[in-house]
């Protein structure tokens, strides 16, 4: 597998190039982890009397790179609108903000803040429910954070 890989390495990392150009919000790393993934699935779905193995490699990873990224793009489009715009004209600190925030609402509000710059909103929901939170608690959460502000 390993000597494979090699070969279709460099057409893999072209892939991803060409996808974050057309998705620069989403990681590098995240899609060229996805993009191993579906080298996995291409070389396990290869059969040999229908194409070429690079011919496989490269539409599997093509389409499934640009499906990804979709999804992950209308992820985020759709949550975005969710959470709360802070206006740049507000009169109260970011101390008197925090201090309304408890529990659920304040992980949430912890992880904004301290998020690294590449984070996007459409994560938000990703992350929490990646920390076993369900979808009736972010929304409620989301609420409270948008009831406050």
């Amino acid at each position: 597998m390993d000597t494979i890989y090699r070969e279709f390495e460099n057409m893999l990392h072209n892939l991803v190039w060409r996808t974050s150009e057309k998705y620069p919000e989403i990681c590098t790393e995240e899609l060229l982890c996805e993009a191993n993934f579906l080298f996995l699935k291409a070389v396990e779905t290869h059969d040999e009397s229908r194409s070429k193995l690079g011919t496989w490699i490269n539409n599997t990873v093509t389409v499934g790179l640009n499906d990804f990224s979709r999804r992950h793009d209308n992820c985020h489009k759709r949550y975005y609108a969710e959470l709360p715009e802070v206006s740049a004209r507000s009169e109260t600190s970011l101390q008197d903000v925090l201090e309304k925030f408890e529990g659920d609402a304040m992980t949430v509000v912890s992880l904004v803040l301290t998020a690294p710059e590449e984070f996007t909103r459409g994560m938000v929901r990703e992350i929490l429910k990646d920390m076993g939170w369900v979808e009736r608690r972010i929304a409620k959460c989301l609420s409270t954070i948008r009831a406050a502000v």
